[in-house]
């Protein structure tokens, strides 16, 4: 055990290296995937909730928003992020007009999840949703 020891302090240079080459590679996959991954997908709303739900384990738990839109044509389809900067979760699936088309930009890349990530949400026509108006 000391030899192995002594070798990690001896070549310490040696793991920064590949740590950091490791961490720099990690950029562009990440860019990569968001990129080619990423589709528009038009399809008509059935129902948009938010729903609060208390995760961890044991006295440290937190809220978090479950976020989902049902759509007719493309199923359910998750949003894990607001999709506009100052405009919250609840507020994004409170404004969607149930019966309504919208054009959602989802990414596509599946891993852990069975569901599409929004990352942006359109009108039929292309033009930006209003998330500060009732209508």
């Amino acid at each position: 055990m000391k030899k192995v020891f002594n070798y990690i302090r001896e070549n310490w240079i040696l793991y920064w290296i590949i740590f950091v080459l490791f961490a720099m590679a990690m950029t562009p996959v990440k860019r990569y995937t968001d990129s080619h991954y990423t589709q528009e997908m038009t399809c008509t709303v059935k129902s948009a909730s938010t729903v609060w739900r208390m995760r961890g384990s044991g006295k440290i738990s937190s809220p978090s928003p479950d976020s989902s839109v049902v759509t007719e044509e493309c199923g359910t389809l998750m949003l894990y992020r607001p999709v506009l900067d100052g405009v919250g979760m609840e507020e994004t699936t409170d404004s969607l007009v149930v019966g309504k088309k919208y054009i959602f930009v989802v990414n596509k890349y599946l891993v852990f999840d069975n569901f599409y990530n929004i990352q942006d949400i359109k009108e039929a026509d292309g033009s930006p949703v209003n998330f500060g108006s009732s209508e």
